[in-house]
């Protein structure tokens, strides 16, 4: 569990001595996440949202192309140029490639002022101490002055407009591509947490698997990604929409087309959600008995990408006993909640933030 509070300092001056803070020239949100990367900008917004892909020569290791345009070139490319995630299930598993994918877009969106920003960014439970500092030594190394973690289930309940303050317990959950976090937070603090190595690309991956079993069809990972989107769902669909999808045959080795119903979907999702909605279990059975009173009333706040998925509120309330309901733009509560720290900040509220320098 990684989550950090700090005594309150009764001396403002002190807080100013110990931890230098003051009002910077630029104060940036990185959610940099498996699937995409979100970069927010302090009185600004979001201001870059783009797949986590990076395409690089084979040869010299240059950068070729980077985010959406690479993510376009996955499985296209040609023996001379790499496609590569820089973050697989949460965690940075190319450090050399993240930190040039990083130096890149912050610099499309920052110009040079890098070296005057505070930087903050999210962690989750299933990282370790090594890869914390990691992602920290790569933004450091970029030249910005301050770096700020964030735990990524109280950034999505924070930007998904909860009340980190109140006495009454909520639980959070975010699916992201490459993780799914879930957190029941009470009083500016995280009561019981657990992460799990899953998520949406999770999900792709058996739909992938599963159109190769049964109809000897090699699709991409992306025509996967789009299937998911577009047609899962978790509750068995009265009216099952069509798809058509396109790849190889695995017999003869020629173009194929079939077309699959949302039903066909449908029966291979009830076992992985079934995953997430263990974990949310395991969170609500080691709760304290005071905390599942107020979760019954709060209910479970779904966030993220992997959150989408039709029927999925249902099913987990369903599974649960807890009703539960999906945020408000879910795929943007992370980066949202990441730009709302920085308040935490200013007011001296770091009860859930770790500074780095």
């Amino acid at each position: 569990m990684h989550f950090f509070t700090y005594n309150t300092f009764n001396n403002i001056k002190n807080l100013y001595k110990r931890w230098g803070v003051y009002m910077s020239k630029c104060d940036v949100g990185i959610d940099l996440g498996t699937t995409n990367i979100k970069i927010f900008i302090k009185n600004k917004g979001i201001v870059l949202k783009t797949p986590s892909v990076v395409a690089i020569k084979r040869n010299t290791g240059k950068l070729f192309e980077i985010g959406k345009k690479a993510y376009e070139m996955i499985g296209k490319t040609p023996d001379s140029i790499i496609v590569k995630h820089p973050v697989s299930t949460g965690v940075i598993v190319d450090y050399e490639l993240n930190k040039i994918m990083l130096d890149e877009l912050l610099s499309r969106v920052l110009n040079k002022s890098i070296k005057k920003a505070r930087v903050c960014m999210c962690i989750h439970g299933l990282m370790t101490n090594v890869e914390i500092k990691a992602l920290t030594e790569t933004i450091l190394s970029s030249g910005c002055e301050k770096v700020f973690l964030i735990d990524e289930s109280v950034a999505s309940g924070l930007g998904a407009g909860i009340d980190l303050c109140s006495s009454n317990g909520e639980i959070v959950v975010n699916i992201g591509g490459g993780t799914t976090d879930v957190a029941l937070i009470s009083l500016n603090g995280i009561v019981v947490n657990k992460s799990i190595r899953y998520g949406g690309q999770n999900i792709d991956s058996i739909i992938l698997k599963n159109i190769a079993n049964n109809y000897n069809l090699l699709i991409g990972v992306n025509s996967a990604e789009r299937t998911k989107i577009n047609f899962a769902t978790v509750n068995l669909p009265k009216y099952s929409k069509k798809c058509i999808l396109k790849g190889k045959d695995m017999i003869t080795g020629l173009p194929k087309s079939i077309t699959v119903t949302q039903c066909d979907i449908y029966n291979h999702l009830k076992a992985p959600v079934q995953k997430i909605v263990d974990s949310i279990n395991d969170v609500i059975e080691q709760a304290p008995p005071e905390a599942l009173c107020d979760i019954q009333e709060s209910g479970i706040l779904l966030t993220g990408g992997g959150s989408l998925m039709e029927g999925l509120p249902e099913f987990i309330a369903k599974k649960t006993g807890i009703k539960t309901r999906l945020a408000d733009h879910p795929t943007d509560c992370v980066i949202y909640g990441i730009g709302k720290c920085f308040d935490m900040i200013d007011n001296f509220n770091l009860n859930f933030v770790k500074m780095i320098t």
